[in-house]
């Protein structure tokens, strides 16, 4: 065999070293240009509700740690890169945190994200925040003192822990008030997949004795897909009813088991229930996503049916029918949905005219 020359022998050596120092570099690179989350100080002046105000178009995000969710139902995370640890983004644009903290100390509580020459500038919303019992702002009286100091910069591990319990309003879930008669938590999977439980809390919003005949009660319901359910919002109350359940639909086949094996009608729709919150689709941009470089994921959610006689909420028939479309079309599994019923009185079919 031919020896091979020691100067040949030397210049692979250094194409091989070569090669290595730039995959190391390279590597490096990447790693530098990974995004990360931001501590929990640098997300603080941006937690809460806002409006985002960009060439005369109105969006509402609320702020939740690290995680932005929109009125349309889309998810976003903000970010930092390690070569500008000051800086914080969110789908190409850029808060500085050092400018922010200024900002946000100001009475207007105004605060601006930068892309370029042009300007995206988001005006807190003391409406929404008041609205939803004070979101990102007050804890649920289970938790404790130490468990309130830690800020809201932690509430999605504190939700994910079990620590605290949720309210959905519409796609934007907010830290729920303490716990009393007639209020219900349940355990829901949401999230991206695989999903993961979370605990959520309704209060009832139908009138109660000495208002009214018969107290009412929250209860949960998965059913099948096509569940067969036609809702409406009642006119007077504003509340989203269940109009009919259509015949041999998974809702009207569920019913009629209940009745058969003797589950009772607590498990089961009824015509008159009143919709409080139902799982629907969204999806999450991450950054390579909104540069086309990955598929958008799936995520679950509860969305939230705001009381109609509820001052300010804003609520239209078209927001739950969008939410109801989009997981017909993209979700998958079983639907869950949170109802209020009427309790009838013992001895009889229904209450209050709902059979």
């Amino acid at each position: 065999m031919r020896p091979i020359p020691i100067t040949r022998e030397v210049r692979a050596k250094a194409t091989i070293g070569g090669v290595m120092m730039l995959s190391a570099a390279l590597a490096a690179a990447l790693a530098a240009a990974r995004p990360s989350e931001p501590p929990p100080e640098q997300l603080q002046p941006l937690q809460g509700a806002w409006v985002s105000r960009r060439d005369g178009v109105d969006e509402n995000p609320v702020v939740t740690g690290n995680v932005v969710r929109w009125n349309s139902g889309r998810i976003d995370v903000i970010e930092k890169r390690l070569w500008a640890p000051q800086k914080l983004t969110l789908n190409g644009w850029t808060f500085d945190v050092d400018i922010g903290s200024q900002q946000t100390s100001s009475t207007s509580d105004v605060i601006t994200w930068t892309k370029g020459p042009d300007n995206l500038v988001w005006t807190r919303d003391r409406r929404r925040e008041g609205e939803n019992d004070g979101m990102m702002g007050e804890m649920s009286g289970e938790m404790s003192g130490e468990q309130q100091a830690r800020g809201s910069g932690d509430l999605e591990r504190q939700w994910e822990r079990g620590e605290i319990a949720m309210t959905p309003f519409k796609h934007i879930p907010s830290v729920a008030t303490a716990k009393t008669a007639g209020t219900a938590d349940f355990m829901v999977d949401v999230g991206v997949s695989p999903c993961s439980p979370r605990r959520f809390r309704f209060s009832r919003i139908l009138p109660q004795p000495p208002l009214a005949a018969q107290p009412s009660r929250i209860l949960r319901v998965e059913i099948p897909r096509p569940v067969g359910i036609a809702f409406e919002m009642d006119r007077n109350s504003g509340h989203v009813v269940v109009a009919e359940i259509l015949p041999n639909g998974n809702a009207d086949k569920q019913r009629k088991l209940g009745a058969f094996t003797g589950s009772g009608p607590m498990e089961t729709v009824r015509v008159g229930d009143v919709l409080r919150a139902f799982s629907t689709t969204t999806f999450e941009y991450g950054t390579l996503g909104l540069l086309g470089a990955e598929a958008p994921k799936k995520s679950r959610t509860l969305f939230g049916v705001p009381s109609g006689t509820k001052s300010g909420a804003a609520v239209t028939w078209s927001d739950i029918a969008s939410a109801l479309k989009q997981d017909q079309l993209h979700g998958s599994g079983e639907v869950t949905m949170i109802l209020e019923r009427r309790m009838a009185p013992e001895g009889t079919e229904g209450a209050d005219g709902y059979n």
